[in-house]
């Protein structure tokens, strides 16, 4: 496996567009896939989705199955018809995460890859050309087990992978695919009372590169993290006990 090498270009060429939404226009079907996410799919027998992502440059949908497969579509077809997936990564079980590359492009073969992790299982990082697996990142615990993260996230370069596990943030260097990350608990113990407590559910970055990112909780606690020393900005717990699934963070203009 080879070690995947940022191509990430200056961040102001990278600012998200900017659309206006217009009430007056009715939505319309651009895209629609069925054949691969039904009760009679070869491949599980009610096999349906678990989520949809879709790619930075906004040709491609990567999608989740419970079937423990992603799968990947162009969005270049007859929207009448339903598509095919042009590429499929199996993986050993429940997928509890993935991610694009943040500057992926489909006229970059370099920057074509996203990530997954599932259960008993190292962080993958495939080829979305190819669908072969280019690397492995691998996350052990106190006793030397290896240990599946249950969320991903890129830093907003590119260079970092961060993953969330229960009451710990471990991050890579996505160049070094390997066992080589750094580990920052949340909590001093199990019983502690401070800091962030249950599993690491969702991580988001902020867009605007001021590097700091967010981390839910399914213990009913979402953070506000600094990326370079893992310090704690802010803290959000009045989620009466409920877990924590998804944590968007918005780039605000200045």
């Amino acid at each position: 496996m080879e070690p995947f090498t940022s191509s990430a270009g200056d961040a102001s060429a990278t600012q998200p567009q900017v659309f206006i939404h217009n009430a007056a226009i009715r939505p319309q079907l651009q895209f629609t896939a069925s054949n691969e996410f039904s009760a009679i799919s070869a491949t599980c027998s009610n096999n349906f989705t678990k989520g949809v992502k879709v790619s930075p440059d906004g040709l491609c949908l990567l999608t989740n199955s419970d079937d423990h497969t992603l799968r990947l579509f162009e969005m270049n077809g007859d929207a009448s018809q339903s598509s095919t997936s042009i590429l499929q990564a199996r993986e050993g079980g429940t997928v509890y995460d993935y991610q694009w590359y943040p500057f992926m492009s489909s006229a970059d073969p370099n920057s074509c890859i996203f990530v997954s992790t599932s259960r008993d299982q190292p962080v993958h990082l495939w080829d979305a050309y190819t669908g072969e697996l280019r690397a492995s990142y691998r996350a052990f615990d106190h006793m030397d087990e290896l240990a599946s993260a249950q969320s991903l996230a890129f830093n907003s370069t590119g260079t970092k992978l961060f993953a969330g596990f229960d009451r710990m943030i471990r991050y890579f260097d996505l160049s070094q695919p390997s066992r080589d990350f750094r580990a920052r608990p949340l909590t001093k113990t199990r019983r502690s009372r401070k800091g962030q407590r249950g599993l690491i559910s969702t991580l988001h970055f902020n867009p605007d590169h001021s590097k700091i990112y967010a981390a839910g909780s399914y213990g009913g606690t979402t953070c506000v993290y600094t990326e370079d020393e893992g310090e704690e900005l802010l803290a959000l717990r009045d989620h009466d006990g409920r877990g924590i699934s998804q944590v968007p963070v918005h780039g605000c203009a200045a």
